[in-house]
């Protein structure tokens, strides 16, 4: 009886782990999965039990071996967490705010510098001079809108 539990156990952990993988989450079904592998391989090295199956494995180094595996998950998490906190760092909404120097004198439109690559900007803020900077108040397809800063 204890040889199936043991069996269904690590099943389960297999499955959990799946799930986890598969499925957005925090970590859940990780544990659930660590805490089942944990519970079933105890339950299967355990020499105390004459009918169970014994593999001769340490139980202690199965413990430490799920503990590690348990640091590496919550690490991962932590990553994935910080990872979707972060604002957004591509497309238009990242050029807003932005500083860009002007190349030709916006009156009221000319062209900017900013980052690496020439945009037409409209100044909001009146006639702007070659070689100031300016800050993107916002994007309008691939025109910027800029004020004096």
């Amino acid at each position: 009886m204890d040889n199936w539990l043991a069996i269904l156990l690590i099943f389960f952990a297999v499955i959990f782990f799946i799930i986890e993988a598969t499925t957005p989450g925090f970590g859940v079904w990780f544990t659930a999965g660590l805490i089942s592998a944990i519970l079933g391989i105890l339950i299967w090295t355990n020499p105390g039990m004459p009918w169970v199956i014994y593999l001769q494995i340490n139980p202690w180094a199965v413990v430490l071996i799920f503990l590690a595996l348990a640091a590496i998950g919550i690490f991962i998490v932590q990553l994935i967490w910080k990872a979707h906190k972060r604002r957004v760092a591509t497309g238009y909404e990242d050029i807003v705010g932005h500083a860009a120097e002007v190349r030709t004198d916006l009156n009221p439109e000319g062209l900017v510098f900013l980052e690496g690559e020439l945009w037409t900007a409209v100044s909001e803020s009146g006639q702007i001079k070659a070689g100031e900077e300016v800050k993107v108040s916002r994007v309008d397809g691939l025109k910027l809108f800029v004020v004096k800063k």
